[in-house]
């Protein structure tokens, strides 16, 4: 899979995805145009982009993990009570 990235501007900011003030660039790539982004939340959001199409997304995934973090716990006899 290709992803085509057009940088238009590289500096400091606020990052579209965070609202924190970093240096960064404003790109466009899929169905992200003209945002100002960390270059942490460039990769981020890059690696979404190319993941394989039917792969479970970050919220799934940490969802399957806790359904299985409950289940190990009860099995133990652990009880836990966590606030979110």
């Amino acid at each position: 899979m290709s992803l085509s990235v057009v940088i238009h501007n590289v500096g400091r900011g606020t990052c579209s995805l965070t609202g924190k003030s970093s240096d960064g660039f404003t790109v466009s790539f899929g169905r992200y145009v003209n945002c100002f982004l960390s270059h942490k939340a460039f990769t981020q959001l890059v690696g979404l982009e190319l993941r394989p199409e039917g792969s479970p997304t970050i919220p799934q995934a940490a969802a399957e993990g806790r359904a299985k973090h409950d289940a190990v716990s009860s099995a133990n006899g652990v009880a836990a009570e966590v606030e979110s």
